[in-house]
């Protein structure tokens, strides 16, 4: 090797490719790897294009594929990421995230010319989100994921050049899980997370008699959902009882509701509790 090309790989780094073929050869090669991550195993043109993004706002492709996550066929960027993209930017001044709570998350960032730009994100609008409790790290590590939600809005709306349209994977992973879509509609996602609509068991599908099939009972919508949890705050009821409500009719989550026993069930939990004792629950 030269040592014009051995001073050409030191300045520009032994993995960054300097061509599309280069590019194309190690794109390849990271697929292959075992410490691919699981949106880029075997599909080099996603890492490619990783790579693309991640040279855009200032990665190294190993960089790239490690924090840039394919969610919904969108690019986005984990909040560890995020954040250190934007300590990197040259008018960068400070963030403060010392206030979040258990019940809060707060970020505050400052760049330079600007006022400091505050962001919250509470419990009650991770409850409106319908993200309070839901299976995986809102359970497991609530208060973090407050902070990442506050931090990803101050940086966002601070640092927007900086970030180039990049969403926070974090916020774009829930907007998939808690996207209601129609049970006659199949949909492929290139992330595979927790499902939250439950599809009919093949067993139950082949073991159905010959003759007209029965169309796909339908559910009732993501406002729908809210609408019912609403109805039942209303007539004095919490969360809890509501699911528990829902389990005593064998539905385990309000957007399995059948669209046909919507009212009826809306109907039940609008009573008083007092007032559902003394009247049969649907499904009696």
């Amino acid at each position: 090797m030269s040592d014009a090309t051995t001073k050409e790989i030191a300045q520009r780094g032994f993995m960054n490719p300097a061509t599309v073929k280069e590019g194309m050869e190690l794109a390849a090669w990271i697929a292959k790897s075992d410490l691919a991550p699981r949106d880029y195993k075997d599909k080099p043109q996603n890492v490619l294009i990783a790579m693309q993004m991640g040279l855009e706002v200032g990665l190294s492709p190993m960089q790239a594929i490690q924090n840039i996550a394919v969610i919904n066929g969108r690019p986005s960027i984990w909040g560890d990421a995020m954040l250190a993209l934007v300590q990197n930017h040259k008018d960068f001044e400070s963030i403060d995230e010392n206030q979040s709570t258990a019940e809060k998350g707060v970020c505050i960032v400052k760049r330079r010319g600007m006022e400091p730009q505050r962001r919250e994100f509470s419990v009650d609008d991770a409850r409106k989100a319908g993200l309070w409790g839901k299976q995986g790290p809102w359970q497991t590590a609530p208060a973090r994921m407050l902070k990442l939600r506050a931090r990803a809005f101050a940086l966002r709306d601070t640092f927007a050049d900086a970030l180039r349209g990049l969403q926070s994977a974090e916020e774009q992973r829930d907007v998939v899980e808690t996207t209601t879509v129609e049970p006659t509609k199949t949909t492929t996602a290139p992330v595979e997370m927790p499902k939250r609509l439950t599809e009919t068991p093949a067993a139950e599908t082949q073991a159905a008699p010959a003759g007209p099939q029965a169309k796909p009972q339908k559910k009732i919508t993501l406002p729908q959902a809210k609408r019912l949890f609403a109805i039942a705050k209303e007539a004095g009821r919490t969360d809890e009882e509501v699911k528990a409500h829902l389990l005593g009719l064998g539905i385990k989550s309000s957007l399995e509701v059948p669209a046909d026993k919507y009212e009826e069930i809306c109907l039940a939990l609008g009573q008083a509790p007092e007032a559902q004792q003394e009247t049969p629950g649907v499904g009696e």
